[in-house]
């Protein structure tokens, strides 16, 4: 299969503002979760508002939410009397030469898009998957804690922290579902349009100014 140079972060994008995917989203849709202890968890966190949650830092809560129900719904599943049956794999062959799928991943909604050739070998696919989602309200919720946090002259380690936490709440996997354009360097020029700063004199060599060394913590 032959992956075209454009193969980049596709992003979902609507005509007159921007959505959001993932546990929050899930959350302020739904009139219950379907287990005891996740449905009287959902009540009080719904009770926190009495319209959409909107803050980017509920993902957390949301996300707790739903373990509390991934947990029961597996102590339910392990009760089931079928749970030892052999009847475990199911066989299929080839009925289309092209398919689309939709389904709801733990950071949100994943769009696959695949045609294949006579043998069933893959010639073509396209995927939009949550980070695609969620890239442009991401992009939104750095500016917005850059505008009112960094200093785009003299960067502190609490600043950097502050652009983190707002991304680490959408759970992004950037390095598994995308390819990294060469030379974009979109942090440094988004502290620099936060901050009324030229680009040139918020990023040297490609690494943003006065930047404080950091090690890597883990995780995505």
């Amino acid at each position: 299969m032959v992956v075209p140079e454009a193969a980049v972060l596709q992003t979902g994008r609507l005509s007159d503002g921007i959505y959001r995917v993932g546990p929050l989203a899930r959350l302020n849709i739904i009139d219950r979760m379907g287990t005891p202890k996740a449905d009287a968890e959902w009540t009080e966190y719904r009770a926190l508002r009495r319209t959409a949650i909107l803050s980017s830092f509920h993902q957390h809560y949301a996300r707790l939410i739903e373990i509390l129900y991934g947990v029961e719904r597996i102590e339910q599943l392990l009760k089931e009397p079928d749970i030892l049956s052999t009847h475990v794999r199911a066989y299929a062959e080839a009925n289309a030469d092209e398919g689309i799928g939709v389904a709801e991943a733990p950071r949100g909604t994943l769009i696959h898009h695949y045609k294949t050739d006579e043998h069933g070998l893959m010639t073509w696919v396209n995927l939009i998957i949550a980070t695609g989602h969620n890239n442009l309200a991401m992009n939104r919720s750095v500016q917005q804690v850059a505008k009112h946090y960094v200093n785009g002259r003299k960067l502190s380690e609490g600043m950097l922290n502050r652009v983190e936490a707002v991304i680490r709440a959408y759970d992004p996997c950037l390095s598994c579902s995308t390819h990294a354009l060469a030379g974009c360097h979109c942090i440094s020029s988004c502290w620099a349009r936060a901050t009324n700063c030229s680009t040139k004199s918020a990023a040297t060599d490609g690494h943003p100014a006065n930047v404080p060394h950091r090690q890597h913590r883990g995780g995505q």
